[in-house]
């Protein structure tokens, strides 16, 4: 197995992982909107049992989901998804790019910098998938 698929096996896992927080949000309730940076208006919209919080982490609990769909297509797991290559690319995009805007400014705070290297190092992951995959009809 070449190092390509454990890079992104990681970038799957760790996708899989943020869809399952996310639904887990939803139901756990306005605490963990707190406890996981979705801002206080958010919690107390999830409190007074807006639809918003609820449809958001629907949204990127299914993103995240489908990102971990394509790490594993990338890894030649699932046989074929469209678009792979351009698909990995793009998730890494936004995952580096969400870094930049997004930098801990306060260092101080364990939970920024946490997510900040996790989502670093899972867009890095996705980035090093895209540049090694191979579409199937030009060969490995």
């Amino acid at each position: 197995m070449r190092i390509k698929n454990y890079i992104l096996y990681y970038a799957c896992i760790m996708s899989f992982i943020g869809a399952f927080i996310h639904i887990l949000t939803i139901y756990a309730g306005p605490d963990w909107y707190r406890f996981f940076g979705a801002g206080e208006e958010i919690a107390q919209l999830a409190e007074q049992g807006h639809w918003f919080p609820p449809v958001a982490c629907l949204v990127i609990g299914g993103i995240c989901f489908t990102w971990g769909l394509y790490a594993l297509a990338g890894a030649r797991v699932i046989k074929y998804l469209p678009w792979t290559r351009g698909i990995l690319f793009s998730i890494a995009a936004v995952l580096i790019f969400r870094n930049i805007l997004f930098f801990p400014i306060d260092l101080s705070i364990p939970f920024d910098v946490w997510t900040f290297v996790m989502t670093l190092s899972m867009g890095l992951s996705y980035l090093y998938g895209g540049l090694t995959y191979t579409d199937s009809k030009q060969g490995d």
